[in-house]
């Protein structure tokens, strides 16, 4: 719960808000050893990790990290609530311009000193070292973001991790479902080893926000991985692939969607971008979703699937392949997933192609499945690869239904 209480104190700090807090236990015997115990251990912790064993040492901390008073081991409320009464109507509003101009993401150390004289300050004691261009209001800055933050601000942007990432949009309604993904390999991130405790971990963070066409952010979303595990296990893990899932709602538009990865052991990050549509949805119209290649998928039971979830084929659930490549002496064939909506009347009709540099290589009718409930069509196609020698293709599914064209792309590499 660390980072969920650093964002307390940083969103305090952003909004120039004190925090008092008040121990109401009263007068504690032998409090004075315990406090010195706290306050030892509160600025020895590495990253304050073990700042929150106590609740009056928390407490301690939200108010030394906002500027404000805390309040313990008394039985004088009332001069506790005076000094509290003076700060809340006498104070300093600072302000300065720092030399470093790098918005690294950092967390940057203020002291407030009046030379010459004895006295007491309480201010905030640091930010956060990042830019919030276009940050809407219900969009909260979360503390462990700050450096993929910056590394979005980066130019270039930085490529030091592996990163894979796709919006893909199913639509239906006033809003589409889009169902953001992105992946890095743990093998390329750092997994320190604890000699004393045997056990390993990890800090790395993955973010992701849309931007609409006019470079306002309308979604963000992110995702801490503290991960640990027994030490003589890290070859384990680091097979593993690291999978980002969100599934937001957008109107119709034109949306860029930017992921970045950061490694806080390494300090090493990655940005991912790309531009993706909504299209508009028409009553009684034909609709048709992004068109996904398949990396695996698998059976899920039914307490345990998210009827949301767009990547759904009944009870099978679809992983996307965003970008790696598909071997021929391995996968036989490529699969790619689709869903439509139909229109009442005439079945739709559906073809694919492939293409190479523009110029079609195969094509072939699709057969397309009855409609289920709500005239959802859901759909793979079957590419073999025999015929297909390596390189890179554009698969291309075309669907009609009466005046009605929908056609969508996408990518395929083949590797011998």
């Amino acid at each position: 719960m660390l980072h969920h209480f650093r964002n307390v104190i940083g969103a305090a700090n952003r909004a120039n808000v004190s925090v008092y807090t008040l121990d109401g236990a009263g007068l504690r015997t032998g409090s004075e050893q315990a406090q010195t115990a706290r306050r030892l251990t509160w600025f020895g912790s590495a990253g304050v990790g073990d700042a929150l064993r106590g609740p009056t040492t928390t407490l301690e901390m939200l108010a030394r990290e906002t500027g404000g008073l805390f309040v313990e081991n008394t039985n004088d409320l009332t001069g506790a609530f005076r000094k509290v009464d003076a700060d809340r109507r006498f104070y300093y509003l600072l302000t300065y311009t720092p030399k470093n101009g790098k918005f690294d993401g950092k967390w940057r150390t203020i002291a407030v000193k009046v030379p010459g004289r004895r006295v007491d300050i309480r201010a905030r004691t640091g930010y956060l070292a990042t830019r919030e261009p276009g940050l809407l209001p219900f969009l909260t800055l979360l503390g462990y973001e700050a450096p993929a933050l910056a590394a979005l601000a980066r130019s270039p942007a930085p490529a030091d991790l592996p990163l894979r990432a796709a919006a893909l949009v199913f639509p239906g309604g006033e809003q589409s479902r889009v169902a953001v993904l992105a992946a890095t390999d743990a093998a390329a991130l750092r997994f320190e080893a604890d000699g004393t405790t045997g056990k390993y971990r990890t800090d790395f963070s993955i973010l992701a926000r849309v931007m609409n066409a006019r470079g306002e952010i309308v979604r963000k979303a992110s995702q801490p991985y503290r991960l640990s595990g027994p030490a003589d296990q890290i070859d384990t893990a680091k097979r593993g692939e690291i999978l980002f899932f969100r599934q937001p709602s957008l109107e119709p538009g034109t949306y860029t969607l930017e992921v970045a990865v950061h490694d806080a052991l390494a300090t090493r990050s990655s940005v991912h971008r790309s531009t993706f549509v909504v299209p508009e949805t028409k009553a009684a119209a034909l609709e048709v979703s992004s068109l996904v290649l398949v990396r695996r998928a698998e059976r899920v039971k039914p307490e345990e699937r998210d009827k949301d979830n767009p990547l759904y084929m009944g009870d099978v659930l679809i992983y996307p392949n965003l970008g790696e490549p598909l071997r021929k002496s391995r996968d036989k064939a490529a699969a790619f997933f689709t869903v439509a909506t139909a229109a009442p009347g005439n079945a739709p009709q559906a073809s694919v192609e492939v293409l190479q540099d523009g110029r079609a290589v195969a094509k072939a009718p699709a057969a397309l499945p009855a409609a289920g409930p709500s005239d959802r069509i859901e759909h793979v196609i079957q590419l073999p690869l025999e015929k297909l020698p390596a390189g890179r293709y554009t698969v291309r599914l075309t669907m009609t239904q009466g005046s009605t064209r929908e056609v969508r792309d996408a990518t395929l590499t083949v590797i011998e």
